[in-house]
Formats: C-alpha cells, structure tokens, sequence
C-alpha cells in the first residue's frame, strides 16, 4: 500500500490523526500524512478552551462500509450484509458477524469454543455445549444421563433406545446373567425338588471289594485243608 512507502518520505514531516466508530471493526482510525499546515488561530484557541472535539464517527448513524464496496454475504443471525473485519464461516451457507455468532440459549459468545448444532423453531441454531448437554443431548436409556460422547443405538421390542457404549456393554452382561438356559445354569438343584421315580425293584448287590474277596479266597483254602485232614483220619 501507498502510505507504507509515503511514511519513509522526506516530503512529509506531519501527520494528523482522527480516530471514530466503525460498525464492522468497532473502532478506525484515520491518519493524514503532511508536509506542512497553516494554523486556524480562531480554531486554535477555541479548541484549548473547550477541550478536545466530539468525533463524528460517534453521531454516525449511517452503516460504514469497508473497502469492500459489495457485501461478501449475508450473516446467518442479524440477516445483514457483511462488509468484511471479523468474520466467521460454518459450513457452507453460514457466515456470521463475530458479535453475533453466540449461543442461542445463554448468549455467550462461541468465538474459538465448541458448539453444536440444533433445530429450534424450524432452524438450525448454534448452541454452547453446556446448553446443549442440559436442552438437547439424547438420554441412556440405562443410566439416565446424557450422553456427550459416541452412542449406541439398540432396537428392543420395536422401541429404538440409546445407550452409552460403556452402559451398552453392562447392560448386555445384566441380561445374559439374569436369562440363562436350564443345560446351560449351574446352579444345583436341591434333591428334594425333584420328583420321586425310584423303582420299586430291590438293588443287585453290589460286587465284591477286593478285601473282601481276598478273605473268601483264605477261608475256602482252610476248609479245603480241613476236609482233607478229615480224609486222612478215615484211611
């Protein structure tokens, strides 16, 4: 720009200064580079006398443009046209002045925060995260609370429920432990609760310990000595 290289200008020895209201920055200020003045005396002493002027920017009542002579596009809350300075875009079809890009529940400003988007009255609305978690935020299903995070859908009995995937996961071990197939509990089941189907037939004996039959064996051995002593006293 041309006053960048006129500040290095040995022609100009003097600058005046004028500072005002600017609808789209706040505030401008304008200054004139000089290489000499000629002194108002009559403008001089009143102005020692009275103190320093009232700007005229602040008696402005007309919209100020900036060097952009066209709009660069219609802000998503006021429905005014944007003449530049700070400007937020979201989307593709959404610009805001940065002094109304807030929340539309408390009003605070979303500049550099996240936000979220929701529907009310038929239109998308920016919303702080705090609004959003305490108005809009789906419930779990399971613990009540609102879910901020990923979410989980689950169709049960033709109703669509959400659910934290945290709460998703216990909620499955919940009904797998409440529901379980009769092969497959292990629980024991009390003998009296069952029903009485012993057959009226006596039990076979059972078989022989082997002690038992070590001892049968040794007694047949004595009475077969015995019969045979017997023998040998006839002879």
């Amino acid at each position: 720009r041309g006053h960048r290289h006129n500040i290095y200008n040995p022609r100009f020895h003097l600058a005046g200064a004028q500072v005002g209201d600017h609808k789209t920055y706040g505030t401008v200020a304008d200054v004139v580079l000089a290489g000499a003045f000629k002194l108002d005396e009559e403008k001089y002493r009143k102005r020692l006398k009275n103190g320093p002027l009232e700007l005229e920017a602040s008696r402005r009542k007309e919209v100020i443009k900036t060097q952009w002579s066209k709009s660069i596009g219609t802000c998503y809350v006021c429905r005014k046209d944007i003449h530049g300075g700070s400007v937020i875009e979201k989307g593709k079809f959404r610009k805001y002045h940065r002094e109304c890009y807030k929340c539309y529940k408390c009003g605070e400003s979303l500049t550099r925060k996240p936000s979220r988007d929701t529907k009310e009255k038929g239109k998308v609305r920016d919303v702080c995260i705090t609004c959003w978690t305490k108005d809009y935020a789906p419930r779990c299903d399971f613990c009540k609370k609102p879910i901020t995070g990923d979410l989980v859908k689950v169709r049960i009995g033709g109703v669509s429920l959400s659910f934290h995937v945290k709460c998703n996961k216990e909620r499955k071990q919940q009904s797998s432990g409440r529901v379980k197939s009769p092969s497959r509990s292990k629980s024991p089941i009390s003998r009296s609760s069952r029903p009485c189907r012993r057959s009226p037939v006596s039990r076979k004996p059972r078989r022989p310990t082997t002690k038992t039959a070590k001892t049968s064996f040794a007694s047949a051995i004595t009475a077969k000595k015995g019969i045979m002593n017997a023998y040998a006293e006839l002879e």
